[in-house]
């Protein structure tokens, strides 16, 4: 019986482990995207003050929110 106890905590642990695995890769594609969607953002800002249509301060301070 108490064999049988340490089995049935061992798999609970297990399965516990498993969604904590899964939480994190989940949790890893969204930084992924988020640092996709700022790092497009700020490319654009980049490409809008080289281009003249903002200046300088205005790209480092967007700059400045996504770092």
């Amino acid at each position: 019986i108490q064999a049988r106890a340490t089995i049935d905590v061992s798999i609970a642990g297990l399965e516990s482990s498993q969604v904590k695995v899964t939480e994190l890769e989940a949790q890893a594609e969204r930084d992924n995207a988020n640092y996709d969607r700022w790092k497009s953002e700020s490319d654009r800002i980049a490409e809008l003050a080289k281009s003249g249509s903002v200046g300088q301060k205005v790209a480092d301070e967007a700059l400045n929110l996504v770092v």
